[in-house]
């Protein structure tokens, strides 16, 4: 009888980035995860509780929150080779009342719909959105020419700046923009104007190097592969991500980095997860 062995899972690196919202105790989360997969995921700060939303599969990167931690703008970026068909992408939304597309004019699946005739701009490979966290389907979309535009920041709960220039501002409105929102084009500004405008959320950082330090060290001591980022919430709490958890630890000046994982409390575990089909809620398709 011939021993049998099942080969073992492939094991990947699980990256965690956060934006922290100004004005609200809320922080979204974009786990990554294989490469090419994403998954957002919003936290409430007070309670340490998660709330896991949509998968996405290409690139993304978070761009914004706003200030009251509603709404998220981030950028995104589907590429397919021609030679090599990939997979089709995440379509949260089963449109199937759409027309066939032309051949080689890109369009996310993700965010189909019935485009109405006035813009003038289409889909290819990169684009902005605004959503509704934890979900990647947008509420409007700014397509990007490549990567030289695109991205943006929130002036306001009801205001921000896409990084576009003014004759590509018009959105794809996936749900109609109420007057109470304005966006503007942050392409070409002059860079004193561009200097005082500042994204709404909180990045986090220490203000050191994370590939180096005693920080970094310290964790590696006790067998941490990747540390993602460090934010200190108060004088006295410190967050920490690495290897795909986030931890908590208070009184963290006093203690040795050496000592952070022993001391700290593990807040969530977002190791093991796997990519999902979800569509969004009518709640999150709102302004």
């Amino acid at each position: 009888m011939t021993d049998r062995t099942e080969p073992a899972t492939k094991q990947y690196r699980t990256r965690l980035s956060v934006l922290f919202a100004s004005n609200a105790p809320t922080a979204v989360i974009l786990r990554r995860g294989p490469k090419r997969h994403w998954h957002l995921i919003t936290w409430d700060l007070r309670k340490d509780t998660f709330v896991h939303g949509q998968w996405m599969k290409g690139s993304i990167s978070l761009c914004d929150l706003s200030p009251n931690g509603k709404k998220l703008l981030y950028f995104a970026a589907q590429y397919h080779a021609p030679h090599r068909p990939d997979p089709p992408p995440f379509d949260p939304l089963v449109m199937t009342e759409l027309p066939r597309q032309r051949k080689g004019r890109k369009v996310p699946r993700y965010v189909r719909q019935r485009m109405p005739p006035r813009h003038h701009t289409e889909y290819h490979d990169t684009w902005t959105a605004i959503s509704t966290p934890p979900f990647f389907t947008a509420l409007a979309v700014w397509p990007a020419f490549g990567t030289w535009t695109g991205g943006g920041f929130f002036s306001s709960d009801t205001g921000a700046y896409i990084g576009e220039p003014e004759d590509r501002m018009a959105p794809i409105e996936r749900v109609p923009i109420p007057v109470r929102y304005h966006f503007h084009s942050a392409h070409g500004l002059l860079p004193a104007v561009f200097k005082k405008l500042r994204p709404s959320a909180a990045y986090p950082s220490l203000g050191v190097d994370l590939r180096q330090g005693p920080y970094c060290e310290g964790l590696r001591e006790r067998g941490v592969q990747w540390l993602d980022w460090m934010h200190e919430l108060s004088a006295r709490q410190l967050l920490f991500s690495c290897d795909g958890r986030i931890y908590r630890l208070h009184g963290w000046k006093a203690i040795e980095p050496s000592r952070f994982l022993e001391e700290a409390e593990l807040v969530a575990d977002f190791n093991g997860l796997t990519f999902q089909r979800l569509a969004a809620p009518s709640e999150a398709m709102r302004w």
